[in-house]
């Protein structure tokens, strides 16, 4: 085998290991992208769930009926671990907690009327604090998919990510395009 058909062959296999190597670089950008769309889906869905549990438990008030309430507190509980387990912005965040806090007090309400039979009395104030989580609670689902639709243009690559990939692969060309010219070069002997 000649020497030029050596460094042919050297060549094809490294302008093969530059296509992987950019391939590597779109699939990490990508691979974000798709973990951060799942998470504001799991979390659009776990709201959607606590919305439901919170209304369930508005008509149990209105029922009268104790045991879906409590059933619901577990429901409750379970999927609020499950959005604060979540990575969301600083401002969805920021909501659940004051979901949490609303709740909290919400508990202890409950608890209240239950030991001393205040429920009549505490019926009203039950059914504003269930209306404020509702509230905010829209308001929440409102914020994740404002959230969700942004990743859309995102995936098409975004500001700083679109350039950094850009000189990422742009300097991986230049580089790859000298190594080529030295592999391919054949000095003049003389």
């Amino acid at each position: 085998m000649s020497k030029f058909n050596l460094k042919l062959i050297i060549s094809i296999l490294y302008v093969f290991v530059l296509v992987l190597f950019t391939n590597r670089l779109d699939h990490g950008y990508f691979s974000k992208i798709l973990y951060d769309s799942e998470q504001k889906y799991l979390a659009q869905y776990n709201l959607n769930e606590l919305y439901r549990n919170f209304s369930l438990k508005k008509r149990s008030l209105d029922s009268s009926r104790t045991s879906s309430s409590t059933y619901t507190n577990g429901e409750i509980e379970k999927l609020l671990l499950n959005i604060e387990a979540i990575k969301l912005s600083h401002l969805a965040s920021r909501e659940i907690n004051e979901i949490r806090g609303h709740y909290n007090t919400l508990s202890k309400l409950e608890a209240s009327a239950l030991r001393n039979d205040e429920i009549l009395l505490n019926k009203s104030e039950l059914k504003t604090l269930l209306d404020q989580i509702l509230v905010k609670i829209e308001g929440l689902v409102e914020t994740v998919y404002d959230e969700s639709t942004s990743l859309v243009p995102s995936s098409h690559y975004s500001g700083a990510g679109k350039l950094l990939l850009n000189v990422e692969l742009v300097f991986v060309l230049i580089l790859g395009s000298i190594i080529q010219l030295i592999i391919i070069w054949k000095p003049n002997e003389e």
